[in-house]
This record gives structure tokens, sequence and C-alpha cells, in this order.
């Protein structure tokens, strides 16, 4: 660990204190009640690093929480989707929503930056693309524009990816024409798994290549 900027967040607001040389950062007088919790953010290399959400014990004042933080470096190699999920809902003669759930992974040990291709010099670090014709695109997490930049006919997130992974959900609807939606686009990184989730209620699905598996 080097020294940061170290922030400190409940639910009712942000505390901020700074590291030592040894790493080590300390809050003082905070509420200790089992219905509180803590999440504790340290920025290191403008990288933020998050840990997992924090109670105190009954049995103890003191919380302790040892956090992460790594060096950036990773290469656009090391990124995959270990797991993807086309959720198909709301279906209608004019349009029908389409949900998508990526399961990021960053198999190095430094965090991968994307590149500074950005209209302003923003980096673009994770790449998504839609089908053509795709409406009302929108992102858990942030909005386009801010966090999500569109450059062409791309969507890309503006947050580097840390070692480990992170989820992303995306939505997006398509119009009916002749009574059928064409749903199909490339992905930028290898896939390991990816799904197709349609409701049961009598549609057809023609889906080459694709296994097919039991309603549930």
């Amino acid at each position: 660990l080097f020294p940061s900027t170290t922030l400190f967040r409940s639910f009712t607001g942000t505390r901020k204190t700074t590291t030592d040389a040894e790493g080590r950062g300390v809050f003082k007088n905070l509420a200790t009640d089992l219905k509180w919790v803590y999440v504790v953010q340290a920025i290191y290399q403008d990288m933020p690093h998050s840990s997992d959400v924090m109670q105190f014990q009954a049995s103890s004042p003191l919380l302790e929480v040892a956090l992460k933080v790594y060096e950036p470096g990773a290469s656009v190699d090391a990124v995959r989707i270990s797991r993807g999920h086309w959720l198909v809902s709301n279906l209608n003669a004019q349009r029908v929503e389409i949900g998508e759930l990526y399961a990021f992974q960053n198999s190095s040990n430094r965090v991968y930056m994307g590149e500074p291709n950005g209209p302003n010099g923003e980096s673009l670090v994770l790449r998504f693309q839609f089908p053509p014709g795709a409406q009302n695109i929108g992102f858990d997490g942030g909005k386009i524009g801010e966090r999500f930049l569109q450059v062409g006919d791309d969507i890309y997130d503006t947050v580097p990816l840390p070692p480990g992974g992170t989820q992303i959900l995306l939505r997006y609807s398509l119009l009916v024409q002749n009574d059928k939606v064409t749903l199909g686009h490339p992905l930028a990184y290898p896939v390991d798994n990816l799904n197709l989730l349609v409701p049961d209620v009598g549609i057809k699905v023609d889906a080459p290549g694709w296994q097919a598996a039991a309603p549930m």
C-alpha cells in the first residue's frame, strides 16, 4: 500500500482521511449499532478500490479492513466475459425490451485502464455494441454522456477494470417488424458462456447454433 486518499461512506454521508506511509487510515466516533453498514474506498492512481459492505460486531467497537489496491498496466488481452445473459421481456406488437447482463473478468494482477481515445481524451475501457436499430439504451450505474460515452455506434464504460471483475447491466428496446425481432450483435471480448432467456409465452425462437434448455 502507498499513501492515498481514502473515503469512508455510510448511508448518512462521506468521511475522508489520508493514509499514512504504511497505508493505514483511521475513522473515529462512528455509529456501531448493527443497523449501520459501511464501505471503505481508496483512491489510488485515480482508480477507486472499494471494500465489501461491513458492520460492527456487538462484541467489539473496532472494525478493521484490509483493502487491496492495484497498479495500472493490464492489457485488453486480460479482459473476457465469464458469463453473459440476454434477457427478453415486455413483448408486445410494437417492441420488445432487452436486458444484457455481463460478468467481466480481468485475469491480470493490474488494472485495465483502457485507451485515451474519448472525445475529450477520456479513457475508453469496456466496449459495448448493439443490434441495428436499438433504441432507449441505458446502463445501470451511470448515464450515457457521463460514465458511459458514445463513440460512433458503440458505447464505452470509462471506469477502469480492476483485477477480478465487475458486472454491468444494460437495457434497450427493439422494434417488431413483420411480427419478428432480430437480436444479435458482436461482442468485443472472448465469452465463456452466453445465455438467451425468453419468457415462455408461446413465441418461437430461431437461434441456430444455440443449445435449447427445458422451460423453467
